[in-house]
């Protein structure tokens, strides 16, 4: 995280360490759009999902990344954090 700005090396550079990819590029481009908000990232890194992710869990296989966020929000208030 030492080189997250901009968001591109912070992904790129995650990824190119090698071993778990996916989810280490994942982890960190989700820590600095945490830390920078989605709508201060490029379009080129949110614009193209149409608010759709794809998945292979059973019986959860197309969802909305809205619909995933208020899920998650409901969640953290119903937790108290």
């Amino acid at each position: 995280m030492l080189y997250a700005e901009p968001l591109e090396p912070a992904i790129c550079l995650t990824v190119m360490g090698g071993w778990d990819t996916d989810c280490t590029g994942a982890t960190a481009g989700s820590l600095v759009g945490a830390f920078r908000w989605a709508r201060a990232l490029p379009a080129r890194w949110v614009g193209d999902f149409n608010d759709r992710l794809e998945s292979i869990v059973i019986g959860m296989t197309d969802n909305r990344f809205t619909d995933l966020a208020e899920r998650t929000l409901a969640q953290a208030k119903r937790l108290g954090a």
